[in-house]
């Protein structure tokens, strides 16, 4: 049933990419986020409130996205899952080069069963990334009959006590196969490497919580907000992280993307 359930996943966010390249940006959101679905530009806005009242483009597809799923992951009550994987932007006018790039869409089914994207953020990368460099989707270890987890810190509580943190710090809430994705720079996988590139890039970080969602099963959880770092200089965005429990039940960010 897992991997039907996953299946299921992939073959809507297979959909939700050839409706992209046949029919354009807009329309293919549109259709496929849920009615209070976000995306980061990079602050986040909700799809369907923000881009209606913007004018439609003269030529849709003037604008080509591709994309494909490299990882995807649905909590064992089957209702909300995530993909991951490379995507490129291409100017079909030729004014610009193809700029490449890592998105991450949270996907919820709706009362109907059906997929909808909750949320979707995307990192540009400076350089073309093959799926297989992504690797496999973390494990979750929930169970559809019941969450059988003990009572520990939600994700947003641990959010709010992340305040000026140390990389170790940090890294110490990091899956053992975390991934760090951010704007500019490739994918950096597994808790070790992702740890020594955080005490390479800044010296304390403090993340604010401002909202998020989780499955009925209690395995699954994503949170988004705003960050800022304290290193060789002080820099600011936003972030969105993706939650699974370890062998524990103690919640650990499975994807860490920071915009």
């Amino acid at each position: 049933m897992e991997q039907q359930a996953v299946d299921a996943l992939v073959a809507a966010e297979r959909a939700f990419a050839a409706m992209a390249v046949e029919r354009g940006i807009r329309a293919s959101f549109l259709a496929q986020f849920a009615t209070d679905g976000l995306v980061f530009e990079p602050a986040p806005v909700r799809v369907h409130e923000t881009w209606t009242a913007r004018p439609a483009p003269a030529d849709p597809t003037a604008l080509k996205l591709e994309r494909a799923p490299a990882a995807a992951t649905v909590a064992a009550s089957g209702e909300m899952g995530f993909t991951t994987g490379p995507f490129t932007l291409t100017d079909r006018t030729g004014t610009r080069p193809p700029q490449h790039g890592i998105y991450t869409s949270v996907w919820r089914k709706n009362a109907l069963g059906v997929w909808q994207v909750v949320l979707d953020a995307g990192v540009l990368t400076n350089a073309a990334i093959e799926a297989a460099a992504l690797l496999s989707a973390p494990k979750l270890h929930g169970t559809a009959s019941k969450p059988n987890f003990p009572q520990m810190l939600s994700p947003a509580e641990i959010e709010r006590s992340i305040r000026n943190s140390s990389p170790e710090a940090f890294a110490s809430w990091l899956a053992a196969d975390a991934r760090w994705y951010r704007n500019g720079n490739a994918p950096i996988l597994l808790r070790e490497p992702v740890a020594t590139a955080f005490r390479a890039s800044w010296r304390s970080a403090s993340l604010s919580h401002t909202g998020g969602g989780g499955s009925a099963t209690g395995d699954f959880a994503y949170t988004y907000g705003t960050l800022s770092t304290e290193g060789a200089a002080r820099s600011a965005g936003h972030y969105v992280n993706l939650w699974s429990r370890d062998e524990y039940g103690v919640w650990k960010i499975a994807a860490a993307i920071w915009l």
